[in-house]
This record gives structure tokens, C-alpha cells and sequence, in this order.
């Protein structure tokens, strides 16, 4: 009897453990759909910014990838814009403002062609976490392997702007005039938190 009782417990047993089994979902889900580019979301910043250097340098700014994979640049450009002057005092106090009128306006068109977007080299990326700097030179070291844009930085003061392969703004900063030596930082980097820096960090963690 005994010998009976545990055969009917282990095939109840059985029973349920196979009823049990049926509303396990076995199936394999499938792949969602792959990660959306870097340059989909808000991970490329400008970092930092040195724009009256000490003799024999040259101007320079960063890039900053803060995202967690990496960036192309291949697309994205970068651009200075000068400041302009809107200080009322400037009027002609004779009334014959549309010469003034017209001459702000060549002055704009002729920044505009000065200043046009530098873009970056097709097949350039820039790893997660990691710092690219952009000599600000005028091009004038183009070929050497490093990244020379065709514009340089205002000591006085001036709003630079990353510029999506779309030809949107992306990311703009307007750096102040600052004193030889000194770069404009973002602290930490990344972040919209600016300061001024006495010890510049080219390609390396601000504030470090």
C-alpha cells in the first residue's frame, strides 16, 4: 500500500509540474530595432575655449563627446560669429541712417564669408568621453594631421556654434574676452556651468 500511494503522489506530482510547464513562454523575443546614432541625441558639446594664447601659440577650442558610444562628426561643422556692436551712441546723430544702414549690412555679408562653417573630415569620430581639439588658426596648419578650422577665435569676445549635419545649431556658447593664457572652461565638462580657467586643458578633463 505504501509502495501505491507514492507511485499516485509522483505521477500527481508529474501532472502538475507538466500543466505547470505549458504557461511558460519558451520563445526567443525578437531583436528590437538598433540604437539610434549618437548624433541623434544631445551628446556633443563644445568644452573649451582659448582664444588669446600665449606668444607662438595658436587659438584652439574642444569638443566633447559625453555620450556613451561613439560620435561621427562626419556632417557637423563649426562656425565663429563675431559680436555686434548695438550701442545706440553709434547712430549718425545727422539723420542719414540708411548709409550706416547699408554699410552694417556689407560688413555682415563680408563676416558671413569670412566666417563660414568649417567642416569636419568625412570618416572623423570622436570616442566616448573622449576630447578633440580644434586649432583655431585660419587653416593656416592644415595638412599636418591635426584639425585646423578655417576661422580664428576673438580675444574680445565672440559666440561660436556647432552646427549638426542638418545646418542647425546644435550647441552655441558665447565666449568673453579673456586675459593671455586663460581659457573659457566648461566645469564639469559638458555641462552649461562656464568659468574661467588660468590652467587650459587641451584634450583633457577641465579643472584637472
Amino acid at each position: 500500500m505504501p509502495r501505491l500511494e507514492l507511485w499516485l503522489g509522483l505521477a500527481l506530482l508529474h501532472g502538475c509540474s507538466r500543466a505547470g510547464s505549458m504557461d511558460l513562454d519558451t520563445s526567443v523575443p525578437e531583436p528590437g530595432p538598433a540604437a539610434l546614432p549618437l548624433t541623434d541625441g544631445p551628446n556633443l558639446r563644445l568644452n573649451e575655449f582659448v582664444s588669446n594664447p600665449e606668444d607662438g601659440e595658436e587659438d584652439w577650442l574642444e569638443l566633447y563627446n559625453l555620450g556613451d558610444e561613439a560620435a561621427s562628426l562626419t556632417g557637423w561643422a563649426l562656425a565663429s560669429l563675431d559680436e555686434v556692436d548695438d550701442d545706440p551712441s553709434d547712430e549718425d546723430d545727422t539723420g542719414d541712417q540708411d548709409d550706416q544702414d547699408d554699410q552694417d549690412d556689407q560688413d555682415d555679408q563680408d563676416e558671413e564669408t569670412e566666417d563660414a562653417p568649417w567642416r569636419f573630415a568625412e570618416g572623423t569620430t570622436l570616442p566616448s568621453g573622449a576630447w578633440l581639439r580644434v586649432w583655431a588658426d585660419d587653416g593656416k596648419g592644415a595638412g599636418d594631421g591635426d584639425h585646423h578650422a578655417s576661422f580664428e577665435l576673438a580675444s574680445g569676445g565672440e559666440t561660436v556654434v556647432l552646427i549638426d549635419p542638418d545646418g542647425d545649431v546644435w550647441h552655441e556658447v558665447v565666449v568673453p574676452a579673456s586675459a593671455e593664457g586663460e581659457s573659457w572652461a566648461a566645469l564639469p565638462d559638458g555641462s552649461e556651468t562656464w568659468t574661467v580657467s588660468e590652467v587650459p586643458t587641451p584634450a583633457d578633463r577641465n579643472g584637472g
